[in-house]
């Protein structure tokens, strides 16, 4: 039973014979004192239910004797009928905070104490701050920091930073990775093209397990919410990872779902992504959208650190995907109308805005927060060299080559201008769609000019992928996985796994369509010289699978060799493991669509 009481013996400093104390008072004065039994007499009469503390209650004991009730189980009923009535007490609203306090004060000694630690732990809970002196003393014990509820984890964090990094940053690896959170998420950032398979952005924020529990990690407190800012910021500049961009949106946007007035009303990006966010739900940037995104700016101090925020939001891969592809449509109308491009307003806008993104790592690590200038090497230079292309491209067959070679400018531009390359990734993602083999033989040559810098852009490698699933021609399959991706993935080496994992999607997600002895070609040249086979098993699975019984290890004995080795085991088709689904379901009809901050 936990002495919970105070006697005589105990001196002022130190009044309460609870745990060590009390065990270590109850010995010293047995082994010091001439009759010990008088001694456990009076402890008893003084710390326990008795005529000098508790007349009242001596006949209802006496009963219980009778009866043969323990004093321990009798004192363990009263404690647990006392403590539910103080707890009661403490959660009523009527209760100040001053009250509040001196009556953590009195119990929080008892908090080691698991029969009592709710009683101080809901004291804390209904304070809106609690002494940093006892919060210490809380993450100073690992059972003790593992025991309190979010309520009080959340000042706890406050006092100690790297309790919340320890809490905080599997959350947010698990994030940018795709692992644990939305399966869709590490594929649909990638891709450049929309698509119905996307989840408009509410959605796809509401079923992110991991974003709601960073958001469920914040609740209120904008104090934490400003220290989660600032891991982003460090680990966009120190990764270059521009997920960590779209967890920079994300997270207000899921607050502004969440109806967290408290934060997303005082951060100076909230309209600002809004904007954005409702852009990337209708897949385009409309007039008035525009005229509302010049607004936040107009009012910006120059200099100003939000500025560094506002241009990692720009900076998201959703919103950089949005950009270009409205940036292209809009160049389309300029060549089909026979307009200039550095004229149009909407076309100059759009291309700030990429600016500004392309911008934000350097705006953060260099923390010079200037406003860019209209990228006029892109409005200038480059689109006028891109609408001559379309034209000359539209004013051709598919299956006839370019009258030109490409400008010698254009492959400068290419290789020295971030949305240069964005945007001519995007026009051969469009001339994929539009079976234009000349073409597209044509700008292969220009992606594969970049070399190894080509990994910054799995984007792209994904999005072609994606666009070959969808174009179903498997000459223009054999075309780009011959000439592009296959000497990519072998001349390569840190894009070995990932080039070789979208070519086994395009398999998994092909099966049905392709004759086996197209599965068999390409399965063998994809698994040719790789030793990857642990982490792409499951789709080269699903693949065989899929292809049901025109799969086996007499027609595919370089696939099989490659999944199961030297194995003497008759190798039949498996079944797809649980966790073995496509990257990016693009044919099924039944995929779902698709500075600190400062108070106002």
């Amino acid at each position: 039973l936990i002495l919970m009481a105070t006697s005589e013996s105990t001196n002022a400093d130190n009044p309460l014979l609870i745990g060590d104390v009390g065990a270590d008072h109850i010995l010293y004065s047995l082994a010091n004192t001439p009759q010990p039994l008088q001694f456990v007499e009076e402890f008893q009469q003084s710390a326990g239910l008795s005529p000098r503390n508790a007349s009242s209650a001596l006949p209802a004991l006496s009963l219980l004797d009778l009866h043969g009730v323990p004093r321990a189980q009798v004192y363990t009923k009263i404690m647990e009928s006392l403590k539910s009535h103080l707890i009661q007490t403490i959660e009523r609203k009527d209760v100040d905070a001053k009250s509040l306090e001196n009556l953590l004060e009195q119990t929080f000694p008892y908090v080691s104490f698991e029969e009592l630690r709710e009683v101080p732990l809901s004291i804390m809970r209904r304070m809106r701050e609690v002494p940093p002196r006892f919060l210490k003393k809380l993450c100073a014990n690992k059972d003790l920091y593992k025991a309190c509820p979010i309520e009080i984890k959340r000042q706890i964090w406050l006092v100690d930073e790297s309790l919340f990094r320890e809490k905080v940053f599997p959350l947010l690896n698990g994030y940018v990775s795709g692992e644990g959170g939305t399966p869709s998420l590490s594929q649909d950032i990638l891709e450049m093209m929309p698509g119905e398979h996307f989840l408009p952005p509410n959605k796809r924020r509401e079923s992110n397990t991991l974003l709601q529990k960073i958001v469920s990690l914040v609740g209120t407190s904008l104090p934490l919410y400003n220290m989660m800012l600032h891991f982003f910021r460090t680990l966009f500049v120190s990764t270059n990872n521009p997920s960590f961009c779209t967890l920079r949106a994300d997270l207000l946007m899921a607050l502004h779902d969440g109806g967290v007035s408290e934060i997303y009303e005082v951060d100076p990006c909230h309209k600002f992504a809004w904007t954005l966010d409702a852009c990337v739900r209708d897949s385009a940037v409309e007039l008035r959208r525009i005229r509302e995104l010049q607004g936040y700016f107009a009012a910006l101090p120059e200099g100003d650190p939000v500025l560094g925020d506002l241009a990692m939001i720009a900076a998201s891969p959703f919103v950089v995907h949005m950009l270009v592809h409205n940036a292209f449509i809009t160049l389309q109308h300029v060549v089909e109308n026979q307009q200039i491009p550095k004229e149009d307003e909407t076309l100059k806008y759009i291309t700030w805005l990429l600016t500004l993104g392309v911008q934000a790592r350097s705006m953060i690590q260099e923390q010079k927060f200037q406003t860019p200038k209209s990228g006029k090497t892109v409005m200038h230079a480059f689109y006028p060299l891109l609408a001559f292309k379309i034209m000359d491209d539209q004013d051709r067959q598919p299956n006839q080559a370019p009258s030109e070679e490409l400008n010698t400018n254009l492959d400068t531009l290419f290789k020295t201008n971030e949305i240069v390359r964005k945007m001519m990734f995007y026009y051969m993602l469009s001339r994929v769609a539009a079976r234009d083999y000349g073409c597209v033989e044509q700008l292969i040559a220009l992606v594969l000019s970049l070399g190894p810098s080509i990994a910054d852009d799995m984007d792209f490698i994904q999005s072609i992928v994606t666009q070959l699933i969808q174009c179903k021609d498997l000459r223009m399959s054999a075309l780009v996985i011959d000439n592009m991706l296959l000497p990519i993935k072998t001349s390569i080496p840190e894009l070995s796994v990932p080039v070789h994992k979208q070519l086994a999607r395009y398999l998994a997600e092909s099966a049905s369509r392709l004759q086996t002895k197209d599965i068999v070609q390409f399965a063998t040249r994809f698994v040719a010289g790789s030793n990857d086979e642990v982490m792409l098993a499951p789709l080269y699975r699903l693949l065989i699978e899929r292809s049901g019984t025109r799969l086996n290890d007499k027609v595919a004995p370089a696939l099989y060799n490659y999944l199961y080795g030297g194995s003497s085991e008759p190798h039949h088709p498996p079944p797809a493991a649980p966790s073995a689904q496509p990257l990016h379901t693009t044919t099924s009809p039944t995929q779902n669509e698709q500075g600190n901050t400062r108070t106002k």
